[in-house]
């Protein structure tokens, strides 16, 4: 489901000014993407993103372009997703946050043999 403009504008300027609510958004961004719905995290993101302007800082703390910063949120360019969980630990650091997932993570359990 496509976000409206309107509620988009609602998100971006009720985190810009609530912290809370701010790292709600992160929160549940990097939920949907440890529960295997990374479509749905970068969508989230984008809303972080917008609200934090941080794709400048965040690229020079990476090491990387500032037009890269953008990819690195979308899964079908990062698909390999190092630079995303990079990405992702830099803003927890900046909100002084730690996660952990409260969904299962996806895909089946494998159990590994050892000889």
């Amino acid at each position: 489901m496509a976000l409206t403009r309107s509620f988009h504008t609602f998100v971006v300027r009720r985190a810009k000014t609530d912290m809370a609510f701010r790292r709600e958004i992160l929160r549940e961004a990097v939920d949907a993407i440890l529960g295997g719905e990374a479509e749905v995290g970068s969508r989230i993101l984008a809303n972080y993103r917008s609200a934090t302007k941080v794709d400048a800082e965040l690229a020079q703390e990476l090491e990387c372009p500032a037009t890269d910063v953008g990819l690195l949120f979308d899964p079908k360019s990062n698909d390999e997703g190092f630079l995303l969980i990079a990405a992702i630990s830099r803003l927890l650091e900046r909100e002084g946050m730690t996660l952990a997932t409260r969904r299962k993570l996806a895909g089946p359990s494998r159990s590994v043999r050892h000889s």
